[in-house]
């Protein structure tokens, strides 16, 4: 009766075996069968290594800055990285999050690109909302 399950963060899961690249490797490729099997859908939430900093901001992180292994990238089927601007503020009052669809391997699932939302704490809620203020879309594609 599970059509979605959520691993947040991956880091914190018990790894008994040695963790390197063939381990992970091999996790993915279970998670992968295990979706296909019983038609789930996985969300696997991993941080990146330490973040780079140019002139003061951080740069956007892909999945290949994910610590451990470049198959984060390789054997997923979908990619996003979720981004906080820490300090560029939203008529919401909260930080400005920039979404970015790096990888979407099946057209039907949609295309890369990005969009802008940030939580509403002015409304009293903690939803996320989508920007119109930027472009007057909240998905621009760069495909």
């Amino acid at each position: 009766g599970i059509n979605i399950c959520v691993i947040d963060p991956f880091n914190m899961l018990q790894h008994d075996e040695q963790y390197d690249l063939s381990y992970i490797s091999k996790l993915l490729s279970k998670i992968t069968q295990f979706c296909q099997q019983t038609n789930t859908h996985l969300f696997l939430v991993a941080h990146p290594r330490k973040m780079e900093a140019y002139n003061g901001t951080y740069k956007v992180p892909t999945p290949y800055d994910i610590s451990g292994s470049s198959d984060f990238f390789n054997k997923a089927y979908n990619c996003l990285t979720v981004y906080r601007k820490l300090g560029e503020r939203t008529a919401y009052g909260s930080d400005l999050c920039e979404v970015y669809v790096q990888k979407v391997k099946r057209r039907e699932n949609g295309s890369q690109g990005s969009f802008s939302i940030a939580p509403n704490f002015k409304d009293g809620g903690g939803y996320y909302k989508a920007l119109e203020d930027y472009n007057k879309t909240i998905f621009v594609d760069k495909g």
